[in-house]
C-alpha cells in the first residue's frame, strides 16, 4: 500500500469540475478495489468518539488521528466488547503533530456500513489515500447528512502521493455515501451479485418493443394492496412522477402487518421479528422510528415430552446440536439441491445427522423432537419441510431480533410517503381485473372491477396480495394466467403460523430465584432506550420456553407432530415489558384453534374458557404458578386468526414443503409476473429475494423492485445523469444509508464513482 500523504486545502476555496469527466466507466476499475488507507483529523479536542468503520473485500489500512489515546473499530465495539487495538505505526514524519497520536488498525471486511456504526464528533476532517491522478469534487446534491451541524468548509480530502499529487474534495457529511460505495464495488467484488431489490427486476426482452412507445408518458399505476410491498412500491413510483392509485381490501393499512390490545397491552397479531440485520432496511427503519427491539442469544427452557424440565447443561446440549444441524443444512442443500430428492424433508435430514453422534437413545429421541421447532419458524412441521430447497429458507446474516414495541412505528414510517403522494381506497375488495396484451399502435389500459361495482383503468398493475390469496382467486384474472405463472403459485406452499397471547395480572414466571443461570433471561437490548438492568438479571429464567411435543396433552391433530413454544414479553425492557405470555402455534395445530375460534365473540366466556384450557397445561408448569392463586390467572386473551382471514390468503406467508421439484424457478416466475406484455406486475413476501422470503424485509424489497421494473420501463426518474428519486428512505431521513438507490438501472452515478475509487488502487 502506499504511504499516506496528508494534504489541505483552502477552507475558502472551491473548486468547481465537470461531472461528466469524474465518472468514467471502467468495469477492470471497478472490480480492483482491494485496499484503501484513511487519516482521520480532528480539529476539537477530547472528541466524542469511538471509531469509524470502512470495509472492502480485503481488510482496509486504517490511520487515524486524535487527541484520543486510542480509537477502536466499531466492529470490535459492539455489545460493549472492546478489544485492544495494533499499536500506533508512524506513517511519516509529519504525522505525529498538534492532531496527537495516530493509530495503525486494519479494519475487517466483516464490518458493516451503516449509520449507528459512525459514530463522529461534529467537527472534523477526514484524509483518505488513493493512487489515483483525476481530482474531482463530489456535488452535495442527494447525501443524507450524518452529521447534524458540521462546521462550514471542513472538506473530505482524499488524495495520493503517487504521480501527480491529486485532491478529491466533498463535505465532510458525505462520508456514508462515499462507504457506500466502497461497499457496494466490493460487493460486487466478492459476489458479483445485486441489490437485493434488483433481483428479478431485468425486463424480458418483450419489453424493448413497448419502452421507445412508452418513453415519455406519465403512467397511472394501480397497486392491489396496502401491505409493505405496497406501500413501498407506490412510494417509489409516485416520487418518480407516476400517478399511483392503491386498492386495499381492509379498512386499514398494513396487511398482515396490524396491533391489537390484549389486557391493556399493544401487541402484533401479525409480523413481530426483524430477521437478519446486515443490510435490512427494516432495522434501520426501526432505528430511526424509536422502535425498541431485542436480540435473543438462543438460550430457552426446554420441557420433555413428558412435561420434565430438562436441566440447563442438557438444553444447551440440545440445542447447539441443532442450530449446527441446521446451519449444516443449509450448506448440505446448498451444494447438493439438484441432487436432493423432492421427498426428503428437513426432519429426515436431522434424523440421518443424529446417527453420526454419540448420543444416548434418550438425547437422540429429545433432539429429534426439539427438532420440531422448525416448524414454528416456517409455519408447518419440520416434516413438511423440503430439504432440497431448504437453503432458500436462509435469512439474511446478522442477528434476529423481537420488535419488543410492535411494528406500529415502523408501519407508519414505512407508510407516510406513500398515503401523502397516492390515492388510497380502503374497502375495496378486487374481483376482476381485465388485461388483454399490450398494443404499441393505442393506448392500452387494464381494468380493475372491485367488490362494490366500482371500476378503474390504468396503464400498469402490481399486484402485491399474499400468495395464499393467489391460489384461490385465479379467476380475477383475465385472460386466464400463463401456465407457467399458475403453476409456479400452485407449486410454493403457504405457511400456517398463528399466535396465541394470554396476559396475567402478574409475571409470576419471570421471578428471581436462588438459582443462578448462565444465561439470564437471554435478551438484551438491540435498539431502545438504556436501561440500568436488573441486578438479579441471572437469576431469570430464559425468556424463551418449548415442550416437546407433549404427550401428557391430548394432540389438537393426528396429522403431523407438534409442538409449542412460548416468548415471555414480561423480560422485554422496561419501556415494552408487561406480563404476557406470547405462544406460537403452527400447521394442523393453528387449523385446530383457529376453526374453534373464529366465530367466537372475542369478549365472551366461551373464547376466553377454549383459549385457556388449551394453553394451561403449558403454563401452569412455569415457575411460580400456584393453581389457588389469583395472579395465576389469566386476565386476557388474544389469538390470531389469520387462516380464516380471506385477504391474508388463509395463511401466513410462503414457504418451501416436500415434493417441491423447482420452487427457485417457481419463485422467479412469479417476480416476472405478466411483465410488459399485458402490464401486470407482482409483489410481496412470496416474490422476494430468497434471503427474504416470508419476511417484512422481503416484501419491502419486492415493492422496490416492482417499482423499478415500471420506471425502468416508462423511463421514469431519469434526473440528471440518471438518478432516480427516493426521498422517503434513504435520502430523506438523516442518518440512514440508501437502501435502494445503489440498485437502479439508471443511477449509474454511484457505479461511476465506484468505478473512480476502485481505479485509484488499480496495480496494487
Amino acid at each position: 500500500m502506499a504511504a499516506v500523504a496528508i494534504a489541505r486545502a483552502e477552507p475558502d476555496k472551491e473548486r468547481t469540475v465537470d461531472r461528466q469527466s469524474f465518472f468514467p466507466v471502467s468495469r477492470r476499475a471497478e472490480s480492483s478495489l482491494v485496499s484503501l488507507s484513511c487519516t482521520i483529523v480532528y480539529t476539537e479536542p477530547n472528541p466524542d468518539l469511538d471509531f469509524v468503520s470502512l470495509s472492502c473485500r480485503n481488510s482496509l489500512s486504517l490511520i487515524c488521528h486524535s487527541s484520543h489515546d486510542r480509537l477502536l473499530p466499531a466492529s470490535s465495539c459492539q455489545a460493549g466488547n472492546v478489544t485492544r487495538p495494533v499499536p500506533y505505526q508512524p506513517v511519516s514524519q509529519n504525522d505525529e503533530d498538534s492532531h496527537g497520536q495516530a493509530l495503525h488498525t486494519a479494519v475487517p471486511a466483516a464490518a458493516l456500513l451503516f449509520p449507528q456504526q459512525w459514530i463522529c464528533p461534529k467537527h472534523y476532517v477526514f484524509f483518505y489515500d488513493f493512487k489515483e491522478a483525476i481530482q474531482k469534487s463530489i456535488p452535495y446534491t442527494r447525501f443524507s447528512p450524518q452529521i447534524p451541524h458540521p462546521i462550514p468548509n471542513h472538506r473530505l480530502y482524499l488524495s495520493s502521493d503517487t504521480h501527480t499529487h491529486t485532491i478529491m474534495e466533498c463535505k465532510a457529511n458525505q462520508l456514508a455515501q462515499l462507504a457506500s460505495w466502497l461497499q457496494h464495488a466490493s460487493v460486487q467484488r466478492q459476489k458479483s451479485t445485486l441489490h437485493p431489490a434488483a433481483v428479478g427486476r431485468k425486463l424480458p426482452l418483450s419489453a424493448r418493443k413497448y419502452q421507445l412507445a412508452l418513453m415519455g408518458k406519465t403512467p397511472h399505476v394501480g397497486i392491489i394492496g396496502a401491505g409493505v410491498s405496497g406501500l413501498r412500491c407506490a412510494d417509489i413510483l409516485a416520487q418518480n412522477g407516476a400517478k399511483v392509485t392503491i386498492l386495499e381490501a381492509r379498512n386499514r393499512i398494513g396487511g398482515r402487518i396490524t396491533q391489537v390490545e390484549v389486557g391493556g397491552h399493544l401487541v402484533d397479531l401479525g409480523a413481530n421479528w426483524i430477521h437478519g440485520t446486515e443490510g435490512n432496511p427494516i432495522d434501520q427503519i426501526s432505528r430511526i422510528s424509536n422502535t425498541t427491539t431485542c436480540e435473543w442469544d438462543g438460550r430457552e427452557t426446554i420441557y420433555d415430552t413428558n412435561g420434565k424440565l430438562l436441566d440447563e447443561a442438557t438444553t444447551m446440549k440440545l440445542a447447539e446440536w441443532m442450530w449446527t444441524t441446521v446451519d449444516e443444512g443449509f450448506v448440505f442443500s446448498t451444494k447438493n439441491k439438484d441432487s436432493i430428492p423432492p421427498s426428503m424433508s428437513l426432519y429426515d435430514y436431522c434424523c440421518k445427522q443424529l446417527e453420526k453422534t454419540n448420543f444416548t437413545e434418550e438425547e437422540k429421541a429429545a433432539c429429534k423432537e426439539f427438532s420440531k421447532f422448525w416448524g414454528a419458524y416456517v409455519g408447518e412441521p419440520v416434516e413438511r419441510q423440503s430439504m432440497k430447497f431448504f437453503c432458500l429458507e436462509e435469512c439474511i446474516e446478522g442477528t434476529n431480533l423481537f420488535v419488543a414495541s410492535t411494528y406500529k412505528n415502523i408501519l407508519e414510517h414505512i407508510s407516510k410517503s406513500a398515503l401523502k403522494h397516492a390515492d388510497l381506497q380502503l374497502n375495496s375488495p378486487v374481483v376482476q381485473i381485465h388485461a388483454a396484451n399490450r398494443d404499441t399502435s393505442k393506448d392500452r389500459h387494464i381494468t380493475i372491477v372491485t367488490e362494490g361495482g366500482k371500476s378503474y383503468q390504468f396503464d400498469d398493475v402490481i399486484v402485491t396480495c399474499p400468495l395464499g390469496w393467489l391460489k384461490k382467486n385465479k379467476s380475477v384474472f383475465n385472460p386466464s394466467l400463463p401456465l407457467r405463472l399458475s403453476s409456479a403459485i400452485d407449486n410454493i406452499s403457504y405457511g400456517r403460523l398463528e399466535k396465541i397471547y394470554v396476559t396475567f395480572p402478574r409475571a409470576f414466571w419471570h421471578m428471581p430465584t436462588e438459582h443462578k443461570s448462565a444465561s439470564g433471561t437471554g435478551i438484551t437490548v438491540a435498539n431502545g432506550p438504556n436501561f440500568v438492568p436488573d441486578s438479579d438479571s441471572d437469576k431469570y429464567p430464559p425468556a424463551f420456553t418449548q415442550w416437546l411435543e407433549p404427550t401428557y396433552v391430548e394432540a389438537p391433530s393426528k396429522e403431523g407432530s407438534w409442538n409449542m413454544q412460548c416468548v415471555s414479553l414480561a423480560a422485554l425492557p422496561p419501556n415494552c415489558a408487561h406480563p404476557t405470555l406470547l405462544f406460537y402455534i403452527y400447521g394442523p395445530c393453528s387449523d385446530y384453534v383457529v376453526n374453534k375460534i373464529k366465530d367466537m365473540d372475542e369478549s365472551s366466556p366461551e373464547y376466553y374458557k377454549f383459549l385457556d384450557s388449551f394453553v394451561r397445561p403449558f403454563y401452569s408448569s412455569l415457575p411460580g404458578y400456584s393453581a389457588s392463586s389469583e395472579l395465576c390467572k389469566p386476565a386476557a386473551f388474544q389469538a390470531s386468526k389469520w387462516i380464516s382471514d380471506d385477504y391474508a390468503g388463509n395463511g401466513s406467508y410462503a414457504n418451501f414443503q416436500v415434493g417441491l421439484e423447482a420452487g427457485d424457478k417457481d419463485i422467479e416466475a412469479m417476480r416476472l409476473g405478466m411483465g410488459p406484455d399485458r402490464g401486470v406486475w407482482f409483489a410481496g413476501e412470496h416474490t422476494a429475494p430468497f434471503v427474504g422470503l416470508g419476511t417484512t424485509t422481503g416484501a419491502y424489497w419486492s415493492g422496490e423492485r416492482a417499482a423499478g421494473q415500471i420506471c425502468d420501463l416508462y423511463s421514469l426518474g431519469q434526473l440528471g445523469l440518471g438518478v432516480r428519486k427516493d426521498d422517503s428512505l434513504p435520502t430523506g431521513t438523516p442518518g440512514v444509508m440508501t437502501g435502494n438507490t445503489m440498485f437502479h438501472k439508471g443511477n449509474t452515478t454511484a457505479l461511476r464513482a465506484t468505478a473512480v475509487l476502485a481505479s485509484a488502487v488499480q496495480g496494487q
